[in-house]
């Protein structure tokens, strides 16, 4: 793991998860992250970055080199061949644990929780 005061620049070829992390984070937050297919591995992430003092960036960089798309094709089929799958610890930090769902008097999160409870 790099140090939180050590600068980190995240290079990521989709848009999705610096939005969930930036402009959509107060709302997922709000929601406990509900709606999200990898709630736990997002709200880790989250802990984690909150926790660095550093300067830390996020952009999309879809200009891949050779010798990355052969290193993502090892893993990929490396992945395939795993017979167990990695232990990836997702625990968070007892400060920075805060769950529940917020209910503010925003409609939308109203009836995104109603609609999600009646799933």
């Amino acid at each position: 793991m790099v140090p939180g005061y050590v600068p980190l620049d995240i290079k990521l070829e989709t848009n999705k998860i610096i939005k969930d992390l930036s402009v959509n984070l107060q709302r997922n937050e709000s929601l406990n992250w509900m709606n999200h297919p990898h709630a736990q591995m997002m709200k880790a992430l989250t802990a984690c970055l909150k926790l660095r003092s550093a300067k830390t960036t996020m952009q999309i960089d879809k200009a891949v080199s050779p010798s990355f798309i052969k290193a993502m094709k090892d893993l990929a089929k490396e992945g395939m061949n795993k017979t167990e799958p990695d232990i990836i610890d997702t625990s968070i930090m007892r400060p920075m644990h805060l769950s529940g769902i917020s209910l503010q008097n925003e409609k939308w999160q109203i009836n995104q929780l109603k609609d999600a409870l009646q799933e």
